[in-house]
């Protein structure tokens, strides 16, 4: 008996959350991924050397073909080739570049996108972060068709995952190898004539793109806020504050906090006690589990006040903050 040939697709990714689910399609033994796409390499740290994104050190480690282009919006010979592929689909997950409607039409099957967030809320760029630093108890993902209006197509399935105790980066992280089976089902239920997209109802909001200056905290706003904030924007770019401690400043990321008790400190103030530290927010005190002060490594809360050499053994104020920036 002959063995039915596998779907082919094209996958189009470029960081960790979409590594994984490459990885994960790769693994499943159910598609034949005739290339990959991912953004160009960037500089990065003090040396300004180019660096691989993590689709494509995945896809150069695994064999496949990848692809870079600057752009697929004006490169006809990029499309020219990307349609010689004649995928069955492409699958597309946190790319970072907008596809036309000259792409989206070149797999046989369809375009597919795999989105972080229950559309039609939080379309864009930084769904997981933004859910998180407006508080949302709920997100999930979504797997819908692609059109040109930016992550408004139809949706084939959803799942939903709560957000209590989660980072961007953990939610992300749980996020991807749950998509994978969902996007073989889809792909299965295209085939067959089970699976047949839903149009999103309801209002859509926005999730703009995080950049740098929303890890900045304002600590003038409820334990709540605060915590919920620092939660969306870790681990990147990352929670950061300057403390001011004895007339000293010291930038910090926060990396891990919980919700302390209440307190008459103003916000902003710096509290610390043998193995506690806290700042004070509009309603209460932020405990801070972990965090990593410029230059040195990540720490417990317990090994920076050790470094302190407290001599009370009770909560007092050793400090405030400087500001939300680093």
């Amino acid at each position: 008996m002959a063995q039915e040939k596998a779907r082919s697709i094209v996958f189009m990714g470029t960081p960790a959350f979409a590594r994984d689910i490459l990885a994960g399609l790769a693994g499943s033994g159910k598609v034949e991924i005739k290339a990959v796409y991912t953004q160009p390499d960037r500089p990065a740290g003090r040396g300004k050397k180019l660096v691989f994104s993590p689709v494509k050190e995945l896809a150069l480690g695994l064999g496949l073909e990848v692809r870079q282009p600057v752009s697929l919006k004006r490169d006809e010979a990029e499309q020219a080739y990307l349609s010689s592929l004649a995928p069955d689909y492409l699958i597309v997950a946190a790319y970072g570049m907008i596809l036309p409607q000259s792409v989206l039409d070149i797999p046989a099957r369809e375009p597919i996108n795999v989105h972080t967030s229950l559309l039609p809320a939080y379309r864009g760029s930084a769904p997981v972060q933004r859910a998180l630093m407006n508080g949302e108890t709920r997100t999930g993902i979504s797997i819908m068709r692609m059109e040109l209006e930016l992550d408004a197509g139809p949706v084939y399935s959803m799942y939903e995952l709560p957000t209590a105790g989660e980072t961007a980066g953990s939610l992300l992280q749980k996020m991807a190898p749950m998509a994978v089976p969902m996007l073989l089902s889809v792909m299965d239920g295209i085939e067959d004539g089970s699976c047949t997209p839903k149009a999103q109802q309801g209002e859509p909001s926005y999730a703009a793109k995080i950049l740098k200056s929303d890890g900045a905290i304002d600590f003038a706003r409820s334990i709540r806020s605060v915590e919920a904030h620092i939660r969306g924007v870790t681990p990147d770019p990352g929670a950061h504050a300057v403390l001011d401690i004895s007339g000293t400043s010291l930038g910090v990321v926060l990396e891990e906090v919980r919700a302390g008790e209440p307190s008459d400190c103003e916000p902003g103030c710096v509290l610390a006690q043998k193995g506690r530290l806290c700042i004070s927010c509009e309603d209460g005190l932020l405990d801070i589990v972990r965090l990593k002060p410029q230059g040195k490594k990540s720490m417990d809360a317990a090994s920076f006040v050790n470094g302190l050499r407290l001599a009370s053994k009770d909560l007092v104020r050793v400090g405030h903050i400087v500001s939300g920036d680093r």
